[in-house]
Parts: structure tokens; sequence; C-alpha cells
């Protein structure tokens, strides 16, 4: 149940948390008291392990509670690069009580898989950060992924990372109050043109975001979607409506190699991170990623990393 005088939060750190998601959510939710001149938000900080957890930034905060504390309206997990290390019992019991007890829980940056493997966002769909795209495709079946920086439906919300916790805290107080004080907070932290940007910015595409032409970029949009069952030059050419060789021209001329080169690296790309993040078997791996044979994407795989899957699962050759 909500409090009438106000909403408390907890904030949930899990070891490596990106300190930008962490303290602009904070900023922004403070921001708010300062317009309304009230104490409306009030937050606790919790860790998933002994204090104090470690951020991207080194210990900044210190916490003063524990995962199993559930005297709060919000949880919000934080957690950043590696995550798939750091889901234990305690964090996935804490985030399923908090759905329980009908408390809104919300997952920046990567806190969007804590809540994933946790099992209280299934049917509905969470913003994830590209690099950790792959292992919600595969690792999560009943679970939706959003093509935009953040998603919020009234309980569950997620973020793809950075800054746009600052959106998702406004649409948190949006929610509890109006859209009205919502503007006044993104006007407060001069975010108003920035927070126009990410309803419609597409994050599932990295690649395809810092290219600036219009075909190339649809190209690689159909690359990204027929991994699993790869394309080849013929279909993708009369998707973009031009032939083989000017699809191989502006690919050479935007992205320095041929379309079949990238397409292959979209490919390795996403073994590499199935390999890192799962524990899928190499075969598994393999025909996710468009390769008919494990065989075969070792020795693609070798070639551009310089190691076997076989040797990465031995911890050899991960970044």
């Amino acid at each position: 149940m909500r409090r009438n005088d106000g909403t408390k939060l907890k904030f949930l750190l899990i070891p490596g948390y990106p300190a930008l998601s962490l303290i602009s959510s904070l900023e922004t939710l403070q921001c708010y008291n300062t317009l309304a001149k009230n104490d409306y938000y009030s937050w606790v900080i919790s860790s998933s392990k002994d204090d104090p957890v470690s951020s991207t930034l080194g210990d900044i905060l210190s916490s003063n509670e524990g995962p199993e504390e559930d005297d709060f309206d919000v949880l919000v997990v934080v957690s950043g690069l590696n995550v798939e290390y750091h889901m234990e019992n305690a964090v996935l019991n804490a985030v399923r009580a908090a759905g329980r007890r009908g408390c809104i829980v919300l997952g920046l940056c990567t806190g969007g898989i804590v809540l994933a493997k946790s099992g209280v966002m299934d049917g509905r769909d969470i913003a994830i950060h590209w690099k950790y795209k792959h292992l919600v495709e595969e690792m999560f079946l009943n679970v939706g992924f959003a093509k935009t920086p953040y998603c919020f439906d009234g309980k569950f919300g997620s973020t793809a990372g950075g800054i746009v916790a600052i959106d998702l805290m406004m649409k948190l107080i949006e929610q509890d109050h109006d859209e009205a004080w919502a503007d006044a907070v993104a006007h407060y932290l001069s975010y108003t043109p920035v927070r126009a940007l990410n309803q419609k910015l597409d994050t599932s595409l990295p690649n395809r975001m810092s290219v600036q032409n219009p075909t190339v970029s649809k190209v690689l949009s159909v690359m990204e979607a027929n991994i699993e069952d790869p394309l080849d030059s013929a279909s993708m050419a009369k998707i973009a409506g031009l032939s083989n060789r000017q699809i191989e021209r502006l690919f050479r001329q935007f992205l320095g190699r041929t379309p079949a080169a990238y397409y292959l690296e979209l490919r390795l790309a996403k073994a590499r991170d199935l390999l890192i993040q799962t524990d899928m078997c190499v075969t598994e791996i393999a025909l996710a990623s468009g390769f008919q044979t494990s065989s075969t994407l070792s020795r693609r795989y070798k070639e551009k990393y310089g190691v076997t899957p076989s040797m990465v699962r031995q911890g050899i050759g991960r970044p």
C-alpha cells in the first residue's frame, strides 16, 4: 500500500552498479522535493552484499539497511555490467516479495535483467542496455525487449542505463502527481530537450544510430532482426530496393567493409555475448548466431577473436 504522506523508495545496489543512474534518480526526486517545498520523496540505500557495494566510480554511498527490509513503496534495483554474476537468491526474493506486496518495482541499467530473472516481468517488456539484448532474447522467453530507453506501465519499469533514470523518475512523479509537475522537474534540471528525444529513440541498434545513410541503416536493421536465420545478399538487396553492387558500395563507404563481413561480425558478437553472459552450450549458441554447426562457429570465432568458444568458457580471452 502507498502511504498518503509521501513515497519511500528503496535503492538496492548490485556490485558494479552505475553511479550515474543512481545519482540521476536521487537528484530528480530531490528536485521535486525542492520545488514542492516538502519531503514527499524519501529513500534508503540497500546493498545486495556486505557494505559497501562499489559502483563504477568506487564506493560513493553507504547502505543503511539490508535487502530483506520491507518498509518502502518503490523498490529500485540498480545494476551494471556483469550483473549475471550477482543475482543471488536474496536479491531475487526481495524483488518477488516487493511485487507481491504491490510495490512499484523498477530496474535501472541492467536492473531489468534482475527483474526478469525473478519472474515478475513475465508477459511484460523491459528496457535494457543494448549489450545485454541477446541475453534477454535467449534466456527470458516470456519477457519482451523494449526498443525505447525506458518503459513504465505504472507498476514495473526499467531503463537502458545512463541518465535515462531521470525519465523514469519523472514518470513516477507524473503518476504520483501530474504531468505538470514532471515537466517542472524537467525544466528545473534543463532536461526537457533530451527528454523529448528519449521518447522516440530506438536503443536496440547502437551501430545503426551512427550511420548517416538511411539505406545502410535499413539493411543493418534487417541484419539485426535475422541473426539466427541469416538472409542472403539478394534478399537484403531486394528489401533495400537496390542491387547487390550498390549495397556493397554503400557499406564500404559508410562502414568500411562488405555487407557479408559486417553481417558476420554481428553474428559473432551475438555468439560472444551468449558465451559470456549465459550457460548455453556451444551448439545452442552456434544455432542462435546463425551457424549450422559448432565447428563452423569455433573456426570463425577464432579467426575474429583469437580464441575458441571452449577457451572462452575456460576463462581465456574474456573481456
